[in-house]
């Protein structure tokens, strides 16, 4: 009787014992996948800085085009 309930003890530490390793493979899965996820998020972030790198400026340099001050705009309107 006793050699059964030392068996039964042993019986449920060794489950319990592949709970917490199965329980660490997970936490250790997580862990890899949100890895993966930072990354991805990373060379996303890199590949969005290179197309702004790449695109052509559409800029308009300041001695070309001078928007006229609002006073003018406003007495041109009266003339009209």
């Amino acid at each position: 009787m006793l050699r059964l309930l030392r068996l039964l003890r042993l019986l449920r530490l060794l489950r319990l014992l592949r709970l917490l390793r199965l329980l660490r493979l997970l936490r250790l899965l997580r862990l890899l996948r949100l890895l993966r996820l930072l990354r991805l998020l990373r060379l996303l972030r890199l590949l969005r800085l290179l197309r702004l790198l790449c695109s052509p400026m559409v800029s308009i340099p300041s001695d070309i085009y001078k928007p006229p001050p609002s006073s003018e705009i406003f007495y041109s309107m009266l003339e009209l």
